[in-house]
């Protein structure tokens, strides 16, 4: 008979950890750069200003969450294969991402550093879990 918790188990969690640390580590990167622009050129202030009005700032902020997740699932095909990748997998994916927003989340705070654009809330976690799906739908039947 099936066992989920051997097959939560036997899931390539070193592989996942890693997708998602490199993952997040770029759009912490990216991120990190445009927090700068937006504090030292008044431009940049001023068109982050218009395209984060409501309601456009919500669609954004859902569009890039769906661009973490498929670039997670992009790096993970491309640089670190654990071979069949299955539905499982990219469950395990995504709470590996969730886990590594925590943390990246925790220690923001504890340092008093902003966040950033895609702080932990509902919209950038549902937004990360369709991107991955999306990204990984062929490999829903596995």
């Amino acid at each position: 008979m099936f066992d989920p918790w051997e097959r939560f188990k036997s899931l390539p969690w070193v592989s996942l950890i890693s997708t998602a640390v490199v993952t997040l580590t770029i759009i912490k990167i990216l991120d990190l750069g445009l927090m700068i622009a937006y504090s030292n050129v008044p431009e940049v202030q001023l068109g982050f200003d218009l395209i984060f009005s409501p309601p456009w700032g919500l669609i954004i902020i859902i569009l890039l969450s769906i661009g973490l997740g498929a670039l997670s699932v992009l790096l993970l095909e491309t640089y670190f294969s654990p071979g069949l990748i299955t539905a499982g997998t990219l469950w395990g994916l995504f709470l590996c991402l969730f886990v590594v927003m925590l943390i990246i989340s925790f220690v923001s705070t504890l340092a008093g550093v902003s966040v950033g654009l895609l702080g932990i809330n509902q919209n950038v976690l549902v937004g990360t879990l369709i991107g991955v799906f999306w990204r990984g739908r062929r490999y829903w039947r596995w």
